[in-house]
């Protein structure tokens, strides 16, 4: 008996176009943007394993953009994949792309500049007079975004060559760029203003049931008829139903049906491989998803109250928002079955950095604008609060009334998710009005907690952060004799500020020392700003 070629190996980018399936509206979109007059730059945004890749490379494929393109001949294409560059510097980034547009220009425009700024411009010069538009594709520029080697110049540079000449980029990454910037004046930078966003996610069930039929059928052995299994297994995120479907087409290769023995060995197939990128997810999701993922697994109702966090979940692929199941009924199973959970041993102290997050004056927001009101803003500072935690991987989460308890590792990650939340807060509220206004207050402390066996956090070093957060602001101004602002401020203990000392774009203003209602002595409290 011949073994039949199995078509849903690829786990890696998918390089032939024969061999991509679904993403129709996102392709459509994409081409059309990098089609308009003047091109337009998108940024690809999705999790792991979602798709990224191999759907920038279809982009770039030479029969794609003879299909979707008016005049493909005008169009010049340079993909850069920075996965494996995270260390990259800057000649080595003109480097690499002058080495991509030779190839791409050889016939028709010759590359003889020096590979840095001004060689750049030259070349870009003689491209435009040419008539000629360059599309640059950059795959994992979270990588670039990350990396110190790149500075403000670098995107300036960028977002001014988008201005003046026909020149588009098309990016993915993990998270939206702006999120990941190793300084905040990238993150500030306008050049992010230049991109459409496309957020990728699992596929559409009728995208997903052509995954499942045409590679299939092509070669010879029809997984249609198994259509409901595999979906069940699988789900619609393209990399598990790829597994799910490689699976089956194996085991059908020397079985004439799917009893129920075979369902089980099958599965068993499915987990042994998937196993690790459950695990990965599990980690990086926070502790209030584990617990919802965990309850859903167990086929507990969830409530309105984690509708912020279904929708969370939903947005990464992981459950279906209408239906309110995981992805795949095995990565329920592992669920239940494993004992992953990563969260500290129970019962024991662990040392953390601790977050208090509160919105100030909540009572006189409920009075004037109605409880309904006040739950709204609540449900837009979760939102903003859970994607910032988790990109600085937060340890653990929860809510505290109106507001939210949030520890990590370290210290400088409690205090960059901190400013980072205050930065989003603060863009929120610039185009609000009164009513939609998120007045927020911070405080930051370092100790001990006591971990539960419910994984929650207890003991002094928590009590003293609620402490902290709760200080009059008033009187620290008074204390101190500088004016602090009323809300959207960040207080920190002398633990902190001890870390901070060096660090040059983070300001620690001593405000004084002060009681603390249930503790002794007086501690000294800091006021924390980006050093601009």
């Amino acid at each position: 008996m011949s073994i039949i070629a199995n078509p849903y190996l690829n786990r890696t980018m998918i390089r032939e176009i024969n061999d991509f399936y679904g993403r129709k509206r996102e392709v459509s979109r994409i081409y059309s943007r990098i089609g308009a007059p003047h091109p337009q730059s998108v940024s690809i945004v999705g999790p792991r394993r979602i798709g990224k890749s191999s759907l920038l490379y279809y982009i770039n494929h030479e029969q794609n953009r003879q299909r979707y393109l008016k005049d493909p001949g005008k169009y010049k294409f340079a993909f850069i994949d920075f996965q494996e560059r995270k260390r990259m510097t800057l000649p080595e980034f003109f480097s690499a792309l002058f080495e991509l547009l030779s190839r791409e220009l050889h016939d028709q425009v010759e590359i003889v500049e020096s590979p840095d700024y001004d060689g750049f411009k030259s070349v870009m010069e003689r491209i435009q007079k040419r008539e000629l538009k360059l599309m640059l594709l950059f795959d994992e520029f979270d990588s670039i975004t990350q990396n110190p080697n790149f500075g403000t110049e670098f995107f300036a540079f960028l977002r001014a060559f988008a201005n003046r000449y026909d020149v588009a980029y098309v990016m993915s990454s993990g998270h939206y760029l702006q999120e990941l910037c190793h300084t905040k004046e990238i993150a500030d930078s306008p050049f992010f203003n230049i991109f459409s966003n496309i957020n990728l996610n699992v596929l559409p069930l009728s995208e997903a049931r052509e995954l499942i039929t045409i590679p299939s059928k092509s070669a010879g052995i029809e997984l249609e008829p198994y259509m409901d299994f595999l979906l069940d297994v699988g789900g619609i995120y393209p990399f598990f139903l790829q597994i799910a479907c490689s699976a089956l087409f194996e085991y059908l290769q020397f079985n004439d049906d799917l009893d129920t023995a075979g369902r089980e060995e099958v599965c068993g197939d499915i987990i042994e491989e998937a196993e690790p990128h459950f695990t990965y997810i599990w980690q990086h999701i926070d502790e209030v998803e584990r617990d919802v993922c965990m309850r859903i697994a167990q086929g507990k109702e969830i409530g309105p109250p984690e509708s912020g966090i279904l929708r969370s979940l939903a947005k990464q692929g992981y459950v279906s928002e209408s239906s309110r199941k995981l992805f795949s009924s095995l990565f329920a199973r592992w669920i239940m079955e494993s004992s992953v959970k990563a969260s500290p041993i129970k019962g024991e102290y662990i040392p953390e950095a601790i977050v208090v997050i509160d919105i100030c004056g909540s009572s006189s927001i409920a009075d004037r604008f109605g409880a309904h009101r006040l739950r709204a803003l609540y449900d837009e500072l979760k939102g903003i609060v859970l994607e910032v935690s988790r990109t600085y991987r937060d340890r653990y989460h929860r809510a505290t009334g109106d507001g939210f308890l949030v520890t990590f590792h370290t210290i400088m990650d409690a205090v960059n998710a901190s400013l980072d939340i205050q930065r989003r807060v603060q863009d929120h509220n610039r185009v609000s009005d009164d009513e939609h206004l998120i007045p927020i207050r911070f405080s930051i402390h370092f100790g001990e907690t006591l971990v539960d066996g419910e994984g929650n956090r207890h003991g002094p070093s928590v009590n003293m952060a609620f402490k902290v957060e709760s200080l009059d602001i008033e009187r620290l101004s008074a204390a101190s004799g500088q004016q602090l602002p009323a809300e959207n401020y960040i207080l920190a203990t002398e633990q902190i500020a001890r870390e901070l000392a060096s660090v040059p774009d983070i300001l620690c203003s001593k405000l004084g020392a002060f009681t603390l209602e249930g503790f002794t002595d007086l501690h000294i409290i800091y006021y924390i700003t980006r050093n601009m």
